[in-house]
């Protein structure tokens, strides 16, 4: 499982017009004070989903 950096990062960026990568790239996670965990805890329930439907990918 891949978590990429990008959507753990709350900090606004000059080169995306102030905006942080997650607002610029309009992902609506509500992930809550530990964010990670949160990340994690969302990434997991859905490869469970992905393995209790045999989807590949």
């Amino acid at each position: 499982m891949i978590i990429s950096y990008f959507i753990i990062t709350f900090r606004p960026h000059m080169a995306l017009d102030g905006k942080t990568p997650t607002e610029k790239a309009d992902i609506c996670l509500d992930l809550g004070e530990d964010k990670i965990e949160s990340l994690i805890k969302i990434a997991s329930s859905m490869l469970e989903y992905k393995d209790s439907k045999n989807l590949s990918n």
